[in-house]
């Protein structure tokens, strides 16, 4: 403890892709900011490409939607670009990571990190007091208590920087009901609809991501006085559950809370996967998802941000199971049901193919969390 305050340094290692977005503006579109060749993103560099054809022909290109239009600038694309990547399939789009302004390295926002936290504490405070009800998001106040009261701004979360980032290319994983019951596929656009076949270039999206493996500090501090004083003067939500977290033994009880609530989650992942699995067309995503859910339950997993999904994002407290049971459809779109309640029938995974022409899909967003 340090001033009144509780200082939790922890070391957080990305495990599979993680993206967090910027604003729409600062994505990269192909022909215009990238181009794809032979499995390589080539990100094109704009003074190289004044250089060689003018001001006026680089702006008449980029009018009509496509610098490729430029005379021989595929033929050379190497010379032309400032970065390039591996890819597997095509993408229209690649969504930009944020990045620290000043060193232009990516980073996990301390308001992404402080959400997912948040998740992980609404799903362990409801299930710490099981007679409160909720049915919609606004309910939440029961928990948290209004802005005023609200426990967690007793929690600071600081921003995490990582070196690197690399380009992932990702697909929707489906559900859809054939009159005969539930069944895995893969969505292949509003023209093509869903196939049971994969298709590396239909309906795809490009995330630059924080890449894997890589480790970084992060700093989550309690004001533990500031609490207790706001406590004892009422100015703080109060609820079953919430002294046995926010007390001198946060970090453990934090640590424990979270490797809890992960643990559960992927055992509802696996048998989601388990039961609407791919392998009978070739794609085992089953197989793929266990691989990380292994590793994730060796450690105090957490996730966060881009493809993280529904479960994920509203806490994982509403269900015992991530089955579904229904579809509805209203006006074009739909979305899974279960127990009459909303849920997820969709996942979306990154994808990347072997020297041998095997698949392999990630799921997003893990990040694995350690005492530093």
């Amino acid at each position: 403890m340090e001033n009144g305050k509780i200082i939790c340094n922890w070391l957080i290692e990305i495990i599979t892709p993680v993206h967090i977005g910027t604003a729409q503006e600062k994505h990269w579109q192909n022909n215009l900011d990238f181009v794809i060749k032979n499995n390589k993103v080539y990100f094109l560099d704009e003074a190289k490409i004044i250089k060689k054809y003018g001001i006026d022909k680089y702006s008449e290109a980029l009018a009509k939607g496509k610098v490729t239009n430029l005379p021989n600038l595929t033929n050379n694309l190497n010379g032309f670009a400032n970065r390039v990547e591996v890819i597997t399939g095509y993408t229209g789009e690649i969504k930009q990571h944020i990045k620290n302004s000043l060193t232009n390295k990516p980073i996990i926002p301390g308001s992404s990190l402080k959400g997912a936290i948040r998740s992980v504490i609404l799903s362990y405070l409801v299930k710490e007091n099981p007679r409160i009800y909720i049915s919609k998001s606004k309910d939440i106040v029961k928990i948290f208590g209004g802005i005023s009261k609200d426990f967690m701004r007793y929690i600071e979360v600081a921003d995490v920087e990582f070196d690197k980032t690399e380009i992932f290319n990702s697909k929707i994983y489906n559900l859809v009901n054939d009159g005969r019951g539930f069944k895995s596929v893969w969505k292949n656009g509003f023209r093509d609809g869903n196939d049971k076949r994969f298709n590396q270039n239909s309906f795809t999206t490009g995330y630059e991501c924080i890449s894997p493996r890589q480790k970084a500090k992060a700093r989550i501090v309690f004001n533990i006085k500031a609490y207790n004083t706001a406590k004892k003067e009422n100015k703080v939500h109060k609820i079953t559950g919430l002294d046995d977290l926010l007390n001198e033994n946060f970090e453990d009880k934090l640590l424990n809370i979270v490797k809890e609530h992960n643990d559960s989650y992927l055992d509802k992942e696996l048998k989601f996967f388990s039961k609407y699995n791919q392998a009978q067309y070739g794609e085992d995503v089953c197989d793929d998802f266990k691989y990380y859910a292994d590793e994730m339950k060796e450690k105090t997993g957490l996730r966060l941000a881009a493809g993280s999904g529904f479960h994920s994002i509203t806490g994982d407290w509403q269900f015992e199971s991530h089955d579904i049971d229904f579809i509805f459809y209203n006006r074009g779109r739909s979305r899974g049901k279960y127990q009459h309640k909303n849920s997820a029938k969709s996942r979306k995974l990154v994808f990347e193919k072997d020297d041998e022409g095997n698949y392999y899909f990630y799921p997003m967003g893990f990040v694995a969390l350690d005492k530093n």
